[in-house]
């Protein structure tokens, strides 16, 4: 294939990696200290510090596992955060 670029890691593949590793969604969750469906929300919607587990575990970088979600330096492409309404 020509230069098209890698669409990363599908859902299935993710939590295959993770099971060969030895871990379910909620075990993850739950011995990180977070609710037990942190690890599945991941999957679905952005979530930095629950992707940077799951590449931990899994033992490559968030950036290819979700490639879309991240820019060519390695950084979450993240708004800022929600701008200030004038009332505030």
């Amino acid at each position: 294939m020509d230069s098209i670029e890698c669409p990363g890691w599908t859902k299935a593949d993710i939590k295959a990696a993770l099971e060969d590793e030895g871990w379910s969604c909620r075990q993850l969750s739950f011995s990180r200290g977070y609710t037990s469906n942190a690890v599945q929300t991941a999957l679905h919607r952005p979530y930095p510090a629950i992707e940077r587990i799951i590449a931990d575990v899994i033992g490559v970088s968030a950036c290819e596992i979700w490639p879309e979600r991240y820019g060519k330096d390695g950084k979450p492409n993240r708004k800022l955060g929600r701008r200030k309404m004038n009332g505030e």
